[in-house]
Protein backbone atom coordinates (compact mmCIF):
# COMPACT_ATOMS: atom_id res chain seq x y z
CA UNK A 1 0.00 0.00 0.00
CA UNK A 2 3.05 2.55 0.86
CA UNK A 3 4.57 1.49 -2.61
CA UNK A 4 1.13 2.53 -4.21
CA UNK A 5 0.86 5.89 -2.70
CA UNK A 6 4.60 6.55 -2.67
CA UNK A 7 5.03 6.51 0.42
CA UNK A 8 7.08 4.66 3.33
CA UNK A 9 5.83 2.43 5.40
CA UNK A 10 7.15 1.82 9.18
CA UNK A 11 7.01 -1.29 11.62
CA UNK A 12 6.11 -0.22 15.23
CA UNK A 13 9.55 -0.95 16.09
CA UNK A 14 10.83 1.57 13.47
CA UNK A 15 8.17 4.46 14.25
CA UNK A 16 10.16 5.93 16.86
CA UNK A 17 12.94 7.31 14.04
CA UNK A 18 10.06 8.72 11.81
CA UNK A 19 10.21 12.03 10.77
CA UNK A 20 6.54 11.20 8.85
CA UNK A 21 4.25 13.78 8.67
CA UNK A 22 1.20 11.89 8.62
CA UNK A 23 0.92 8.98 10.92
CA UNK A 24 -1.80 6.30 10.67
CA UNK A 25 -3.03 3.69 13.13
CA UNK A 26 -4.41 0.86 10.79
CA UNK A 27 -3.59 -1.42 14.10
CA UNK A 28 -6.35 -2.42 17.31
CA UNK A 29 -3.71 -0.73 19.54
CA UNK A 30 -5.62 1.38 21.58
CA UNK A 31 -9.14 -0.12 20.69
CA UNK A 32 -11.75 -0.78 23.22
CA UNK A 33 -11.50 -2.34 26.20
CA UNK A 34 -7.64 -2.09 25.95
CA UNK A 35 -7.77 1.88 25.59
CA UNK A 36 -4.61 2.65 27.68
CA UNK A 37 -2.29 1.92 24.72
CA UNK A 38 -0.74 3.62 21.60
CA UNK A 39 1.20 2.37 18.82
CA UNK A 40 3.85 5.10 19.22
CA UNK A 41 5.61 7.04 21.39
CA UNK A 42 4.21 10.30 22.87
CA UNK A 43 7.18 12.51 22.10
CA UNK A 44 6.87 11.61 18.34
CA UNK A 45 4.09 13.96 17.90
CA UNK A 46 4.39 17.67 17.33
CA UNK A 47 2.53 20.47 15.64
CA UNK A 48 3.43 19.47 12.29
CA UNK A 49 2.05 16.14 12.16
CA UNK A 50 -1.42 14.37 11.39
CA UNK A 51 -2.53 12.11 13.29
CA UNK A 52 -5.17 9.13 11.55
CA UNK A 53 -6.39 6.63 13.66
CA UNK A 54 -8.82 3.70 11.96
CA UNK A 55 -9.78 2.66 15.27
CA UNK A 56 -13.23 4.84 16.52
CA UNK A 57 -13.95 3.17 20.37
CA UNK A 58 -13.27 5.16 21.54
CA UNK A 59 -13.81 8.08 19.65
CA UNK A 60 -10.47 9.61 20.82
CA UNK A 61 -7.58 6.45 21.68
CA UNK A 62 -4.56 7.30 23.57
CA UNK A 63 -2.89 7.80 19.95
CA UNK A 64 -5.02 10.44 19.27
CA UNK A 65 -4.91 12.35 22.47
CA UNK A 66 -0.99 12.55 22.47
CA UNK A 67 -1.22 14.00 19.12
CA UNK A 68 -3.61 16.47 19.77
CA UNK A 69 -1.67 17.15 23.34
CA UNK A 70 1.07 18.10 20.84
CA UNK A 71 -0.63 20.25 18.63
CA UNK A 72 -1.39 17.70 16.01
CA UNK A 73 -3.86 17.68 13.58
CA UNK A 74 -6.65 14.70 14.02
CA UNK A 75 -8.59 12.52 11.67
CA UNK A 76 -10.94 10.08 13.66
CA UNK A 77 -12.18 6.37 13.08
CA UNK A 78 -15.35 7.96 12.87
CA UNK A 79 -14.50 10.36 10.35
CA UNK A 80 -12.87 7.51 8.25
CA UNK A 81 -16.37 5.84 9.16
CA UNK A 82 -18.57 8.14 8.11
CA UNK A 83 -17.26 8.91 4.88
CA UNK A 84 -16.94 5.27 4.23
CA UNK A 85 -21.00 4.71 4.84
CA UNK A 86 -21.84 7.97 2.42
CA UNK A 87 -19.47 6.23 -0.43
CA UNK A 88 -21.01 2.98 0.22
CA UNK A 89 -24.27 4.64 -0.01
CA UNK A 90 -23.31 6.50 -3.52
CA UNK A 91 -22.24 3.26 -5.01
CA UNK A 92 -25.13 0.95 -3.64
CA UNK A 93 -28.05 3.57 -3.96
CA UNK A 94 -26.83 6.07 -6.82
CA UNK A 95 -27.74 8.90 -4.84
CA UNK A 96 -26.33 11.55 -2.73
CA UNK A 97 -26.54 10.46 1.06
CA UNK A 98 -27.10 12.86 4.08
CA UNK A 99 -24.23 13.04 5.19
CA UNK A 100 -25.19 15.33 8.47
CA UNK A 101 -27.69 11.89 9.19
CA UNK A 102 -25.58 9.64 8.83
CA UNK A 103 -22.58 11.72 11.17
CA UNK A 104 -25.40 12.30 13.67
CA UNK A 105 -26.04 8.61 13.45
CA UNK A 106 -22.83 7.35 13.44
CA UNK A 107 -21.92 9.40 16.72
CA UNK A 108 -24.65 8.45 18.47
CA UNK A 109 -24.25 5.27 18.19
CA UNK A 110 -20.65 5.53 19.51
CA UNK A 111 -21.05 7.86 22.07
CA UNK A 112 -23.71 5.49 24.21
CA UNK A 113 -22.64 3.95 27.09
Amino acid sequence: MAREFRCQAASLEEIKNTDAEILINCTSIGMHPHTDSSPVPPEIWGPDKVAFDTVYNPLKTRFLQEAQAAGAQLVTGAEMFIRQAAAQYRLLVGAEPDEKQIRRIVLDCLTKD
